[in-house]
């Protein structure tokens, strides 16, 4: 630790804590620094005006606990401004689920999607779970999912299931943001166009959720706009009930009716997946 000697006082207001060579804290009436040395050697400089490790700005745009978690992530707790604390992160993903969590905490929930979604789709994606960040990205989702105000469009629903079945996020957060998803799409399934169901339900199917409640009135609209999907829309609705293990008669009767009038579009996987389907 520091021994925080200098008389200079900083300007940053939150309590910027690294992790641990050098707790320098400042409380807003000036810019000087203390000398910080840590318990290692020169390391960790301890800076007086709350930066430490991790670079807050000390504006005021961040209010509340800004805490290192250990591995070179910031994670913020509290209420922000439009600015937000930015860290450098080796681990796989960290880029992406920092800018996730700045746009969940000025609770932009529309534009986290879009980065969470676009994350789910590299290469190395499933490795983003081991990330330490992705614990406060589904805690703020969570919070958010369940606001009394919350806001979000049945193609934003389907997303976000299918992104955290694309990272093959298991935790108990995870799934009761999953749950809450289930809840709110439910709520306005009449709204789902064939390309939001066959997102949605691909999403729980890919992490082995029965629900059962949100399938069934799925099923219901699959048959009612039968007419407006392609045949991928049609391959991977077939996969996911079936992979869950909700199929039933008129559902199948309808998808294969369905196919049969599209048979021509089908590509080698699509089919792969409807034969697939159709044999469960």
């Amino acid at each position: 630790r520091g021994d925080g000697r200098g008389d200079g006082r900083g300007d940053g207001r939150g309590d910027g804590r690294s992790d641990g060579r050098g707790d320098g804290r400042g409380d807003g009436r000036g810019d000087g620094r203390g000398d910080g040395r840590s318990s290692e050697g020169r390391g960790g400089e301890g800076r007086s005006d709350g930066r430490g490790e991790g670079r807050g700005d000390g504006r005021g745009d961040v209010r509340g606990d800004i805490r290192n978690n250990g591995h070179g992530a910031i994670v913020a707790v509290g209420n922000v401004g439009t600015d937000f604390v930015t860290c450098s992160n080796n681990e796989v993903g960290g880029n992406e689920l920092a800018e996730t969590t700045k746009h969940l905490l000025a609770h932009d929930i529309q534009s986290a999607l879009k980065v969470l979604v676009k994350l789910s789709k590299q290469e190395n994606a499933k490795a983003v779970r081991n990330n330490p960040m992705m614990k406060e990205v589904l805690s703020q989702l969570y919070g958010q999912l369940y606001a009394d105000n919350i806001s979000i469009w049945p193609r934003e629903l389907a997303d976000l299931a299918l992104a955290m079945g694309e990272l093959q996020l298991h935790d108990p957060v995870a799934v009761e943001v999953l749950k809450r998803v289930a809840e709110l799409a439910e709520r306005q399934v009449d709204l789902f166009t064939p390309g939001d169901i066959a997102v949605i339900v691909r999403g729980f199917a890919s992490l082995g959720m029965r629900t059962e409640s949100l399938m069934s009135v799925i099923a219901a609209e699959v048959v009612r706009k039968i007419d407006g999907f392609d045949q991928r829309q049609l391959s991977n609705t077939a996969w996911a009930f079936a992979k869950s293990g909700l199929w039933n008669e008129h559902l199948v009767r309808a998808i294969a009716a369905g196919c049969l009038s599209k048979i021509s579009t089908f590509t080698a996987q699509s089919l792969s997946q409807i034969s697939w389907a159709m044999a469960q």
